[in-house]
């Protein structure tokens, strides 16, 4: 049953990305036109344990962990940009995001 799961959940998942990806292709995005939505993301993220630090080189080297692990993740693409999207922002967030991005922008 937990498998059953599981199963339903990646398909549920795969289906919701595909969307996005449609979007993306009926807009003619690119990686670089969502570049900054997941340096965004990333920098959010890291935000909880930047505000919780009082030394300023320990905050700045979690902000620039933040900023190497978003460079990652557009290396790897839109379906990888896209997929963190929603991981950070949940499937409506993310689509608002590629609904106001611009093509070349």
């Amino acid at each position: 049953m937990v498998a059953a799961c599981a199963s339903n959940e990646g398909q549920t998942q795969n289906r919701m990305n595909e969307e996005l990806l449609k979007i993306c292709r009926a807009r003619g995005l690119t990686e670089e036109d969502l570049d900054e939505f997941v340096h965004d993301a990333a920098a959010s993220e890291a935000l909880p344990q930047v505000n919780e630090e009082a030394r300023q080189s320990k905050q700045e080297n979690l902000l620039s962990d933040a900023s190497q692990k978003a460079s990652r993740i557009n290396n790897k693409g839109v379906e990888a940009q896209v997929e963190y999207l929603v991981e950070q922002r949940g499937f409506d967030g993310a689509r608002q995001l590629l609904e106001q991005a611009e093509h070349g922008a």
